[in-house]
């Protein structure tokens, strides 16, 4: 008996599908209702309205400065990382670093009542500002302002800069 093997269909190669262009209406409504806003939870979006709300909002993080706090005056101040919680400073020397996105941060009475000037450093928007800010709070302890004290009352960080950040 003879048996007759099953004949074998040959696979035509396989072309990719190509997809077919978006239908040039169906960009356009698409781009409209986009543009137009959506509604969530039965209430109505706008794309332009909540786009101009961000920009307002990040606004103020792109006009940011850094600035020093110092010694309007010879004398004695307070300082959070001293182990007598009191250093003396001379007229100019840094009592504190920091970064912030509200301009004259400090009111002048709290200038007056410690005893500081504050000064303006360094202007951009925040990211770089407290870069900035960290670099010369991490670096303070190398400062020439610093290394002039005796070994034993050196400091890490400037007297009103409790952290390193």
């Amino acid at each position: 008996m003879n048996v007759i093997p099953p004949p074998v269909r040959k696979k035509k190669p396989s072309t990719p599908r190509k997809k077919k262009p978006l239908n040039p209406f169906s960009l356009f409504l698409l781009i409209v209702i986009a543009a137009a806003g959506v509604q969530i939870g039965g209430r109505w979006y706008s794309f332009e309205k909540e786009k101009g709300l961000l920009e307002k909002q990040l606004e103020p993080y792109e006009e940011a400065e850094q600035y020093a706090l110092l010694a309007s005056r010879d004398g004695w101040y307070e300082c959070c990382n001293c182990p007598a919680e009191r250093v003396f400073l001379l007229r100019s020397e840094v009592w504190k670093y920091g970064s912030t996105i509200k301009k004259n941060r400090y009111p002048e009475s709290f200038l007056e009542q410690n005893k500081v000037e504050y000064i303006v450093q360094f202007e951009g928007d925040l990211t770089a500002c407290r870069k900035e800010e960290i670099r010369k709070i991490r670096m303070y302890k190398f400062s020439a302002e610093n290394r002039k004290r005796e070994i034993a009352k050196r400091l890490v960080r400037p007297p009103g800069n409790c952290r390193n950040s």
